[in-house]
C-alpha cells in the first residue's frame, strides 16, 4: 500500500521544482501554477530579473490580460 505523503514532503518537492525553474527557464511554460508562484520569490531573492519576468509573464498569460504586476527593485 502506498504511504501518504506528508505536507512537509510536498512543500519540499514544490520548492525543489521551483528552484529547478531558476536553473532551466525553458521549463517555465510546462510548470504548474503552484510551482511558478513558489519560484517568484526565489527568483527575486536571487536577483534574476529575466527569470522573474518570465515567471510573471507566464502567470499573466494563464490568468488573462486584466492583471497588473508591480515588482519592486531588489
Amino acid at each position: 500500500m502506498k504511504q501518504k505523503q506528508s505536507s512537509a514532503d510536498r512543500m519540499r518537492q514544490l520548492r525543489q521544482r521551483a528552484a529547478s525553474l531558476l536553473a532551466e527557464p525553458a521549463a517555465i511554460p510546462l510548470a504548474a501554477d503552484s510551482t511558478l508562484l513558489e519560484a517568484i520569490p526565489l527568483a527575486y531573492r536571487a536577483s534574476l530579473p529575466g527569470t522573474l519576468a518570465l515567471l510573471a509573464g507566464e502567470l499573466i498569460k494563464r490568468t488573462g490580460s486584466n492583471v497588473t504586476v508591480t515588482i519592486p527593485p531588489p
